[in-house]
C-alpha cells in the first residue's frame, strides 16, 4: 500500500523561555497546625497577620519584594 505512517513532529529548535513564570513558581507554603488554620483561615486580617509574622521572622525565605504587597488566593466562589 501507499500510506505514509504517522509520524511525530520533531521540532529541533530551541524555544526561548517562556516570559511567564510556570503556574505555583510564586507560591509559598507555610507550616501551621490544622487547629491554627481551621481558627484563623476565614479571616483575611489574621491570615496577614501570620503571614507576615513569618515574613519578619524569615525574610530571606521570601522572594524580593515581598513586603512590597502580596494577595491571598483560595477564597473564590465554590465550585459546583
Amino acid at each position: 500500500m501507499d500510506v505514509r505512517p504517522n509520524t511525530r513532529l520533531v521540532d529541533r529548535e530551541r524555544k526561548p523561555a517562556p516570559l511567564q513564570a510556570p503556574r505555583g513558581a510564586k507560591q509559598i507554603v507555610l507550616p501551621m497546625t490544622r487547629a491554627l488554620h481551621d481558627e484563623i483561615w476565614r479571616d483575611s486580617r489574621r491570615v496577614r497577620e501570620f503571614v507576615d509574622g513569618r515574613f519578619h521572622d524569615a525574610p530571606e525565605l521570601f522572594p524580593a519584594g515581598f513586603d512590597a504587597g502580596y494577595r491571598l488566593h483560595g477564597f473564590g466562589r465554590p465550585s459546583r
